[in-house]
């Protein structure tokens, strides 16, 4: 039962052997005195870790490669509640949901579905079992194509791009530095916003820090060839206006009373007192 005699997966591709096998998933806690008659008892333990697993939810094997963020996630909450790598087996299943639950209980030791003759008979044994059936190599090449090729698409904001970039590196296991996801970040922006991004990446500002400085840089960009797109307000107001009155003020700003009356023009009447010598009343 001891992890010195459980042999470690070989992953065909190097960039993957350090999350395919136990030593990726160690506990805290590495007490193996548990039995599996006690470790069935821990209903409290359970309802505990479960509180600690935050709401995420539990693994059913549909998404393949959601073992490597489901595994972290169960070892965390074992360490929260200082879950020993002897009672933990007994645990898994607590966690597991659908064909992932069946297949796992089959293959437990001492369950009854499996007649008691089930093989996996401790923690490591079981990590490796879940990584083996689960994190297949070709879809782990698959997914690492993926995140290599991620790019900014139409439509989608810096923001989102980062998280999905996150989201695509959880896939492959975590494999990726914070260094090289900044790499990927930074390629995947378009061509004008990758030298700003450059100067401005160090080792001392994370990733999310950097996303958050590009996300400014491309929402700017955008604004600015918005505005060159629609032209300048004040060139649309100048549209129409060809001659100008005195001092300069533009003809059809020039208001007088008669402006408005859109009546026949009258003929002016001259009222004069009648009788006044040399001047005819018209």
């Amino acid at each position: 039962m001891g992890s010195g005699k459980l042999a470690v997966l070989e992953c065909p591709d190097d960039l993957f052997a350090g999350v395919m096998d136990y030593r990726s998933c160690r506990l805290r806690n590495c007490h193996s005195t548990y039995g599996a008659s006690q470790a069935r008892t821990m209903g409290r333990t359970a309802k505990n870790m479960k509180f600690s697993f935050g709401g995420a939810p539990m693994f059913n094997g549909k998404e393949p490669l959601k073992v490597f963020s489901w595994l972290r996630q169960f070892v965390k909450a074992c360490d929260d509640n200082d879950v020993s790598k002897g009672m933990v087996l007994y645990l898994i299943p607590n966690f597991l949901a659908g064909d992932a639950e069946a297949r796992f209980t089959g293959n437990l030791l001492g369950s009854d579905i499996a007649g008691g003759q089930g093989s996996l008979a401790s923690f490591p044994a079981a990590v490796n079992w879940v990584l083996s059936t689960y994190a297949e190599p070709h879809a782990l090449g698959l997914s690492q194509n993926k995140f290599s090729r991620a790019a900014l698409v139409n439509n989608e904001g810096v923001d989102a791009f980062a998280v999905r970039l996150r989201s695509l590196a959880e896939l492959c296991g975590n494999i990726h530095s914070e260094g090289t996801m900044k790499q990927q970040l930074i390629q995947g922006r378009p061509q004008y916003l990758r030298t700003n991004a450059f100067v401005y990446n160090s080792a001392q500002r994370s990733y999310q820090q950097l996303s958050t400085y590009v996300a400014g840089k491309y929402r700017a960009a955008k604004d600015v060839m918005a505005l060159a797109n629609r032209g300048s307000p004040g060139e649309s107001s100048r549209k129409g206006q060809t001659s100008t009155g005195p001092r300069g003020l533009p003809v059809n700003q020039l208001h007088s009373p008669w402006e408005e009356d859109n009546t026949a023009t009258h003929d002016t009447v001259a009222v004069l007192p009648s009788g006044t010598p040399g001047l005819q009343t018209t």
